[in-house]
């Protein structure tokens, strides 16, 4: 294949400078110089639309420096102009574009989880993926403030850790962190720490009670939430735990 695909949608033939990379990739769907439009899926759509944009940017941004006029098919966004060369809508890559760009950013923050559920989303439709990024982006972008307001309890290495996902937490988590009370707060910071629990779970763990059912495991939880001493009273006992390894109050 030369530097020239020949793409036929429908009963519209159109054509694009392509790089040899680019028209290579293509010859797996192309199977020669035509293929019907009817018969690719939309992921497959998708993929020559993403292969198509570069090139078409890369036109649009020689044009303007040249100061040349576009002519009426090369007129519009980059999207809407690959759009028609694939018989797919605008609308549709746009949203693609925003999957990936969600799961871009999800994953150079250390949210793979979350990146995860953007493509599993992205699986069932493209509307769904779309819907999933915009609202993991959302989050993503509530990230800083809602560590800011954990800089009472958390120091800038704890900061950190939770940033590059060391301490794997979503924004979820984060939330519902920076809504407890003082104390839960530092206690959730503790197992959250030591044992990579969810913030869930750990103010579920300190918001229970310890009773004379309370296996022992809960009670060298209860030592750590408690930064390494706990005292407590139990059907008239008092139950000290000490963690050799205490951390300083």
């Amino acid at each position: 294949m030369d530097d020239t695909a020949i793409v036929l949608v429908g009963n519209c033939k159109s054509s694009r400078n392509l790089s040899n990379t680019r028209a290579a990739h293509l010859q797996p769907l192309c199977s020669g110089a035509t293929f019907p439009a009817v018969n690719l899926s939309i992921p497959e759509k998708l993929r020559l639309a993403n292969l198509f944009l570069p090139d078409i940017q890369a036109e649009a941004q020689q044009r303007q420096a040249a100061g040349t006029l576009a002519s009426v098919d090369a007129k519009g966004k980059a999207s809407a102009i690959a759009a028609k060369l694939i018989d797919i809508s605008a609308a549709t890559i746009e949203r693609d574009r925003a999957i990936q760009r969600a799961i871009g950013r999800l994953e150079a923050a250390g949210r793979d989880d979350a990146a995860d559920k953007v493509r599993e989303a992205a699986a069932r439709s493209v509307r769904a993926g779309a819907r999933a990024a915009a609202a993991a982006e959302m989050m993503l972008d509530a990230e800083p403030e809602l560590l800011n307001r954990l800089r009472h309890i958390l120091s800038p290495e704890d900061i950190q850790a939770i940033e590059i996902g060391t301490i794997p937490l979503s924004t979820e988590d984060l939330q519902l962190w920076a809504k407890a009370d003082p104390e839960e707060a530092q206690q959730v910071k503790e197992l959250v720490f030591a044992n990579r629990w969810k913030v869930s779970t750990a103010l579920k763990f300190v918001r229970g009670k310890l009773t004379a059912e309370s296996r022992i495991v809960e009670l060298i939880n209860r030592c750590i939430a408690a930064r390494g001493e706990l005292e407590v009273t139990i059907n008239g006992y008092r139950i000290t735990i000490v963690g050799l390894k205490a951390s300083k109050k």
